[in-house]
């Protein structure tokens, strides 16, 4: 994980005067608005559960789950649907997932085996770190789109609307070009359509 300060030397040189805790704020609400819109932060993870379990928490630290992609029991996928919907009061092996929290998800039933979950991160709101990948990758798209928030902050000696505007659009194209990007990854897997039956 990358420190939130990492990612200064992107910004600072374009609003000289601004305080490192409001580029902190403007950095840390680009990159969940990013990660958001293309689904780059995906987290794959198994964990061994007991039928009595409750909930499974299932984020790594200073991360928030935005997306279930796909989930499995012992192997089996699991239908993801709404709390209302779940059917806690079925007997054997769990066939559905839920929430009734943010971060966590339950079974329907409950069952002991292994829950593998494939999903979708962004980073927490009190989050001081960010994965290696959007430094790497996206740190000076991220640092436009903190710009975007910083330069439009009125009365400072670093306002500056039209650059602000001017960043904006970098980072909106970013997000519009990198749509999704999870699903075709590095290899440039081809994207798949799915025949919807009403």
């Amino acid at each position: 994980m990358r420190e939130l300060t990492d990612f200064l030397r992107f910004i600072l040189p374009h609003a000289t005067a601004c305080p490192d805790p409001t580029a902190e704020d403007a950095l840390l609400s680009a990159a969940r608005e990013f990660c958001e819109a293309t689904r780059c932060w995906r987290e794959t993870d198994s964990f061994k559960v007991k039928g009595h379990d409750v909930e499974v928490v299932c984020v790594p630290h200073s991360a928030v789950l935005f997306e279930i992609e796909k989930a499995s029991f012992d192997g089996r996928d699991l239908d993801r649907v709404s709390f209302a919907d779940a059917r806690f009061d079925r007997d054997g092996p769990p066939r559905q997932i839920t929430q009734t929290q943010p971060n966590a998800v339950r079974l329907a039933p409950a069952g002991p085996g292994t829950l593998s979950i494939s999903m979708f991160l962004k980073p927490a709101l009190d989050a001081d770190v960010l994965p290696y990948f959007l430094f790497d990758q996206w740190g000076e798209t991220l640092a436009s789109g903190a710009l975007a928030r910083i330069l439009v902050i009125p009365d400072q000696p670093f306002s500056n609307p039209q650059l602000a505007g001017y960043h904006a659009g970098i980072f909106q194209s970013a997000k519009d070009r990198n749509f999704n990007a999870s699903v075709r990854g590095q290899q440039r897997a081809p994207r798949r359509s799915r025949s919807r039956y009403l």
